[in-house]
């Protein structure tokens, strides 16, 4: 047999060994390993890695907001009130109550009538009956004794016999309210003034109380 055949025979051979063991330590590799044996992943964690379910969780999010509008601006106001001071106590009245506000004019007193009842004035030759609401409420003058009258208002009330004034030592003007700055009236307050006070309104930290006007023109005014 020739032997420089067989050499080179065998050296083929020995080549062809060492490619496939080499072919082998590739298949052993971590990464051909994975491709080969991949870990499953369960229907949650598919979902979580979704770019498909990354947006339906967005659209269902979003559609959830809208389905929860914003309370503040779909809550609808109230009417408006006038604001208006009694010695250094504010108070107010709806507007849908009044029937308008005119200067203070010389009230003529009328005799044997309770003391919250301040007189009467003529308003375009009508006989309007005025209540004073400091009396009315055991309110103290304190200083506004010293305002000038030409701050002081009459506000004029609507009522079914005929409108009815109140004196107010200084208009303030209109404020729009919503129920969520609406209180109950405190409890601590006597039941004949409770009726008088439909509800409190806390605005910019400040309380107003919200009279009542149809308990105040169905006021008594015989003694």
């Amino acid at each position: 047999m020739d032997i420089a055949k067989i050499r080179k025979k065998a050296r083929k051979t020995k080549k062809a060994a060492k490619r496939s063991k080499k072919e082998s330590e590739k298949t052993k590799e971590p990464g051909t390993k994975a491709a080969e044996d991949p870990t499953p992943v369960t229907a949650a964690e598919s979902s979580e890695v979704s770019p498909s379910g990354q947006e339906e969780t967005r659209k269902d999010r979003t559609a959830d907001e809208q389905s929860r509008p914003d309370e503040a601006i779909h809550e609808k106001p109230l009417d408006k009130i006038l604001t208006f001071r009694l010695s250094r106590e504010e108070y107010g009245l709806y507007m849908k109550d009044i029937q308008e506000i005119t200067n203070y004019y010389t009230i003529t007193p009328i005799p044997r009538s309770p003391d919250y009842l301040a007189g009467v004035i003529s308003l375009r030759g009508k006989i309007v009956p005025i209540l004073n609401l400091k009396r009315l409420f055991n309110i103290p003058d304190g200083d506004t004794e010293k305002m000038k009258k030409r701050e002081r208002k009459v506000i004029i009330l609507k009522a079914p016999d005929g409108p009815l004034g109140v004196v107010a030592d200084m208009v303030l003007g209109t404020r729009s309210i919503n129920s969520a700055s609406l209180k109950d009236s405190p409890g601590n307050i006597s039941e004949k003034d409770a009726k008088y006070i439909d509800s409190i309104a806390v605005i910019d930290n400040r309380f107003i109380s919200i009279l009542n006007a149809e308990n105040l023109v169905s006021v008594e005014f015989i003694r």
